[in-house]
């Protein structure tokens, strides 16, 4: 089949916002105040800034739709290929349920309170959310990243420079009050600040997502790095503006945390006297959190299709309808996200194993990434890349490549580290236990593709 060739460098970017950036994680970083803005601007430079140009490199010397499978293969072999894609899509299909209900819980502020009480309710538009997001991706590529493409510019961007320009109009009729009471700009050295580190890089992974379009690129030597970093630029504008938006017009102690982002923004523009504009404003974050699910959605899933075409694995699973898209492989993830959504609303005993499990996907993004930056500096120093007049490569030539990439690993290793540690203050022995889980949900879920993909030689 013909390769549809849709995307460009503008839809690049617009994928990765998508993809990325998220307004829900605002008013937990405001409420830090001005240190937010240190690990805004630290995440930024040492890792924000290198996965985007290595990502575009990658992307474009490897120019399939395999994204962190395929280069990790090729640096490392079959079996590093295969724990790394398996990574990327079972952390995404357990963070399902949760993003999907965030969503549901951010449309109750359009004049729908019952859906913060009605489980049922809450239940049913989970599932009407993810599976019409499943069949409406189904339509091809072309459709998905249009989507993308709304989604960033009127559910993320949008939303987010109306919060910065009002936290300005505040900032200039307040005075500089709000802003001076919003802490030192550094923060201290303990284990609980170093853990925040790992949810800012979180919050700042998803550049390989695009990498699983990378055969329906149009000129990707000049889209893939000019799209990457757009997009990096808009992430870091709009989250350290956004935060300090927020602290300039409600005292970080005073910014809710318990009821998620439209809560702290409906005291945001309370202060406004702007009521008014909540249920618009739901609308948006919501619209940008399905695009985000959207993107999440398809991405992993093209790469374990070009897992499972390299080892001639379930070949039913592998086929792909007219628009370009894996419908057979879409519809799999519909069912196990459908599963664990049931768990998590039906049973609510299980609610600390299942927060347990997202704490996992910040281990495995982590994971990711490690793979992502030791793939990159194997495959220059020792293999090298074939011959590629498309290809783009970071300039500056192997110690720029090396010095970037190496900073990046190291953040990375620090950050899976710090991971394997609760946030609270907690007893030595239950931080113990807790690390232990860590580490034996670590071994287990890496261990299970080696199980589900026992045709696999070698």
């Amino acid at each position: 089949m013909r390769k549809i060739k849709v995307i460009g460098g503008f839809t690049i970017a617009m994928i990765s916002v998508s993809a990325i950036l998220n307004l829900r994680g605002l008013p937990m970083m405001a409420h830090l105040g001005w240190q937010a803005v240190f690990f805004y601007i630290v995440a930024f430079l040492t890792f924000l800034i290198p996965s985007s140009l290595i990502c575009a490199e990658l992307a474009t010397h490897y120019p399939d739709n395999g994204g962190v499978y395929t280069w990790s293969r090729q640096a490392f072999g079959d079996r590093s290929g295969i724990v790394v894609i398996w990574m990327e899509w079972i952390n995404n299909v357990i963070a399902f349920p949760a993003t999907l209900s965030t969503i549901v819980l951010t449309l109750s502020y359009m004049g729908f309170p019952e859906l913060m009480t009605n489980k049922y309710l809450v239940f049913g538009m989970v599932l009407a959310i993810l599976w019409l997001t499943i069949f409406y991706n189904i339509l091809g590529v072309k459709a998905s990243s249009r989507l993308n493409v709304f989604g960033a510019l009127f559910g993320t961007i949008l939303p987010g420079a109306l919060i910065i320009i009002l936290g300005g109009g505040a900032w200039l009729h307040h005075g500089i009050h709000p802003v001076i009471s919003a802490g030192p700009f550094f923060p201290g050295l303990d284990i609980h600040h170093l853990a925040i580190f790992v949810g800012v890089l979180s919050a700042y992974a998803g550049m390989q997502v695009t990498a699983f379009y990378a055969k329906n690129v149009k000129n990707p030597r000049q889209a893939y790095p000019l799209g990457l970093m757009v997009a990096a630029i808009i992430v870091f504008v709009l989250t350290v503006l956004g935060v300090m938006a927020m602290f300039s017009v409600i005292p970080p102690a005073q910014i809710n945390l318990i009821n998620g982002v439209i809560q702290a923004f409906s005291d945001f523009f309370a202060e406004f006297h702007m009521p008014w504009f909540v249920p618009i404003l739901a609308f948006l974050i919501a619209f940008g959190g399905i695009s985000s699910l959207s993107a999440w959605i398809v991405g992993p899933a093209r790469g374990l299709r070009e897992m499972l075409l390299d080892h001639k694995l379930y070949p039913k699973l592998t086929k792909i309808n007219q628009g370009d898209m894996p419908y057979l492989l879409l519809i799999v993830e519909g069912v196990v996200a459908t599963i664990l959504a049931s768990v998590f609303l039906w049973m609510p005993d299980l609610q600390s194993a299942f927060w347990l499990l997202i704490a996992l996907t910040s281990q495995f993004t982590v994971l990711v990434y490690l793979f992502l930056f030791a793939s990159v500096i194997k495959l220059r120093s020792e293999r090298g890349y074939a011959s590629n007049a498309n290809a783009f490569t970071i300039p500056g030539g192997k110690p720029i490549l090396y010095g970037m990439a190496g900073l990046a690993l190291l953040v990375s290793v620090l950050a899976f580290i710090f991971g394997l540690f609760p946030l609270s203050e907690t007893s030595q022995h239950y931080t113990r236990d807790y690390v232990f889980m860590m580490l034996s949900g670590d071994a287990l879920i890496i261990a299970l593709p080696f199980i589900l993909f026992k045709k696999l030689r070698g």
